[in-house]
């Protein structure tokens, strides 16, 4: 048996999915891990306990059992962490991910935790709540970034709450954005354009001791995504899913123990744009990556053998609670 630690947001939002008519909608709650629903079987009997809520007591006399987090973003669910991480405390157990690994894993935090790495660049990002574009410039000044900066709201993803203000005449492009009075990260954009004139973005996976490239897209946009994948480009896509274990992994393999080291993860993602010298420019690294579905087209892809490979190594790290990182206590499954 072991706990499966979740919960709601300090906001208390979901979002609500509609599927067919004769079907009740489903909520699904932002920044958790993604692997609950995509791993074919769970190597454990799990009883799910929900944090967040101001006024939760929790009975002291709970039977001592490995604990499963899948809360993964530290912004939305700050109440929910703390509470889970006290949870794990009292019971002095194993944890997957735990939640005190998940807190160092805001944006600034991440910052701040990977300095001094050799190989790895983490552009400068800071913390800001504004209440006028005066405050917000004040806040980008006193950090010492420089144009093009990138504001972000905490706690989005998939790029739909980042703006690029290019210059001191490029603030009009927060206006969708709502910042004002409203915590935002600042980071320090970097130009990373390779000599062709694309953007490449590659993620890696950690799972256990596994070291796994998930995608590695080709884009004529600065923000990556799957959907702004450049036509033609998939051919050099498979050619590096195919040689990153004996090609790009002993350049990087250091670095990327490194960052798995200090954070403390069992299981996260790593959005980075590997640069031809070798070097990382770390764009994120977080567990709220999903990296078990593929969006493909039904029938085979590029993509299925990798995810299998991430799939098997999670499931066998699961299964082994005594491979965590943050205890070697643990009864078997």
């Amino acid at each position: 048996m072991a706990y499966l630690l979740m919960g709601v947001t300090d906001a208390g939002r979901a979002t609500t999915l509609y599927g067919n008519w004769h079907e009740p909608p489903r909520l699904v709650m932002q920044g958790t891990a993604s692997f609950l629903a995509q791993l074919a079987d769970l190597p454990w009997d799990a009883q799910a306990i929900y944090f967040g809520d101001e006024r939760l007591t929790l009975n002291a006399r709970m039977l001592r059992a490995p604990c499963i987090n899948f809360l993964a973003d530290a912004d939305l669910y700050r109440r929910a962490l703390h509470q889970a991480a006290a949870f794990v405390d009292a019971l002095n157990v194993p944890c997957f991910n735990h939640p005190r690994a998940i807190q160092r894993t805001t944006r600034d935090g991440i910052h701040e935790l990977l300095q001094g790495i050799p190989g790895l660049h983490v552009p400068k990002t800071v913390r800001a709540n504004a209440a006028t574009l005066a405050q917000l410039q004040s806040a980008m000044a006193q950090a010492g970034i420089q144009y093009p900066v990138l504001v972000r709201m905490c706690g989005g993803h998939g790029g739909e709450d980042t703006a690029l203000v290019r210059g001191p005449a490029g603030w009009d492009a927060i206006n969708p954005l709502p910042w004002g009075g409203r915590d935002v990260y600042l980071t320090q954009f970097v130009d990373y354009r390779d000599a062709d004139g694309h953007y490449r973005k590659t993620r890696i996976v950690v799972a256990g001791d596994g070291i796994f490239n998930r995608h590695h897209i080709v884009s004529d946009e600065w923000m990556v995504h799957a959907k702004n994948r450049l036509a033609g480009s998939r051919e050099e896509e498979q050619a590096y899913l195919e040689n990153f274990a004996t090609g790009t992994l002993p350049h990087i393999a250091g670095v990327v123990q490194e960052i798995t080291q200090r954070i403390g993860l069992d299981y996260y993602g790593i959005d980075a744009s590997i640069r031809p010298d070798g070097s990382v420019l770390l764009f994120e690294a977080n567990a709220c990556m999903n990296t078990l579905v593929n969006i493909a087209p039904a029938g085979p892809s590029i993509w299925d053998q990798v995810i299998q490979d991430i799939a098997v190594q999670l499931a066998a790290t699961l299964a082994d609670s005594t491979a965590w990182r943050t205890s070697n206590r643990a009864p078997a499954p």
